[in-house]
Order: C-alpha cells, then sequence, then structure tokens
C-alpha cells in the first residue's frame, strides 16, 4: 500500500507503507488437517475409536491360548484382520449388512470352489491315486501314527495330478472373474467380491493336493469371521450403541451446520 506525498516543488511522491505484522501463531488445533483436528475434539470419535480397539484387542487374544488356536484352525487370524477392514464403527443394521454381503462372497467362493474339486476329482488317474494310496498304506503299516504320515504326503504333492490341477486353475480363473465384475459393476459388493476371492484361491490352491473329495476346507475361515461377527456385535450393542436414526441425524446436523 502507497501514500502519495507533495514533494516541495509540488510533485507527487509515492511512500511505501511500512508491512503488516505477521499474524500471530495459531493453536495446535489449526496447524493440523481439518480431518485429524476436527477428530480429536470429538467425543464421539474417541468413542469409536475405543470401541474399535477393543474389539481388535479381542480378536487377538483369542489367538493366545491354544484351546481357541485349535478350535479356529490355520486361518484364525481372519477375525484380528476383519476387525480391521470391516471395524465396528457403525450402527448395528448397517455392520449387519456388511457381513451378510462378506458372508454371501464367501459362501459363494466356496460354491464354485466345491464344483471345482468336483469336477477335478472326476478328470483324476484313478490307476495313479490307488497305486499312490497303496504305497503310502503300506509305508504306515506298523506306524503308532499312520494318520500323521498319510497328512504329510498329501502336503508334499505325492498325489498332485496334472488335470486335476488344471481343473483348479480354470475354476479359479473363472470365479476371479466373476467377482471381478461383481467389483466393478456393483462397487457396493466390494467386501463381497474381495473375500470370494480370498476364498476361492485359499480352496482352489489347497484343492489339488487331496486325492479324495475335502469340501470343508473353509471350515476354518468361516469359524473365524463368526468369532469376529459376534464379538463386534456384542460391542456395537453394548458399547456405546448407536441407532441409525441417531446417526443420520447427526450427521444432517453437521452438515447444516456448515451452511450457518
Amino acid at each position: 500500500m502507497s501514500v502519495e506525498e507533495k514533494r516541495p516543488n509540488g510533485g507527487p511522491s509515492t511512500k511505501e507503507s511500512p508491512p503488516a505484522p505477521p499474524p500471530p501463531n495459531g493453536s495446535l488445533w489449526d496447524k493440523l488437517p481439518p480431518w485429524a483436528s476436527k477428530n480429536l475434539r470429538s467425543g464421539k470419535s474417541w468413542k469409536l475409536l475405543l470401541r474399535c480397539w477393543v474389539a481388535s484387542w479381542v480378536c487377538f487374544v483369542i489367538m493366545v491360548p491354544n484351546k481357541s488356536l485349535a478350535t479356529l484352525g490355520n486361518t484364525a487370524f481372519f477375525a484380528l484382520l476383519l476387525s480391521i477392514m470391516i471395524p465396528p464403527n457403525m450402527p448395528v443394521q448397517l455392520f449387519i449388512f456388511a457381513v451378510t454381503t462378506l458372508v454371501l462372497g464367501i459362501a459363494l467362493g466356496w460354491a464354485i470352489s466345491c464344483a471345482g474339486m468336483a469336477a477335478a476329482l472326476a478328470v483324476r488317474d484313478q490307476t495313479l491315486v490307488k497305486a499312490t494310496l497303496q504305497k503310502e498304506a503300506t509305508s504306515a503299516a506298523g506306524l503308532a501314527n499312520p494318520d500323521a504320515l498319510f497328512q504329510n504326503a498329501i502336503f508334499r504333492g505325492d498325489f498332485l495330478d496334472t488335470r486335476s490341477t488344471v481343473v483348479f486353475g480354470v475354476f479359479m480363473g473363472f470365479g476371479c472373474f466373476i467377482f471381478a465384475l461383481v467389483r466393478a459393476y456393483a462397487p457396493k459388493l466390494t467386501i463381497m467380491s474381495v473375500f470370494g476371492t480370498i476364498a476361492i484361491d485359499i480352496f482352489c490352491s489347497f484343492g489339488p493336493l487331496f486325492p479324495v473329495a475335502q469340501y470343508t476346507l473353509l471350515n476354518s475361515m468361516l469359524t473365524s469371521v463368526a468369532c469376529y461377527i459376534a464379538i463386534a456385535l456384542v460391542f456395537i450393542t453394548f458399547a456405546f450403541p448407536e441407532t441409525l436414526n441417531h446417526s443420520y441425524l447427526a450427521s444432517s446436523a453437521e452438515l447444516l451446520g456448515k451452511f450457518q
């Protein structure tokens, strides 16, 4: 900003005004991003954080005792994984919808995988399967735990068959393509497509190892999912519960407050 003055001879003169003083330093909240400062000052956000943290902690604790770990099986970590992917930070109605799509995705992936196993067993070389089984039975004769030897033979790949593996690969590709279409054309069902793809990947990866029908390969995964759903529903219902109507009204009031 300049101020005009007159010289002694009558001509105009321009003089620069002194610079404005720097603005005072704001508080710590002003230095943080809006989404961070808003949630840090919100009591509701802290309640949701506490609820989600405790639910995740419980999902971790159930993996520590040997009895619960043996019940959950090899995919016991899925309960903890779900507590991060689908946290209990929503009203119970929305959470039930989310986990319903999740279970439907796993069920659909399981169904496609079971069809793949049935087709893969039909194309196996039965003569080779019988010969391998006879060899393993002879090796296990006289052992105290023949089941352990048979299990080691399965996961060592002694019963792998090329034709069976190809069939599993075809069904895996078909299932992943179906769920990719769901994710592309129905984004609201992303959770269903993600866990359906995971179910197919697990089943069709281990399926070729088994010479006989094993349609319950995903029991462990579904058990872990059911444990998390039960834990989350308990915390949503009893720890700072909130109905869908209250959540909608609070969001509407916050939105209207921005226009004032």
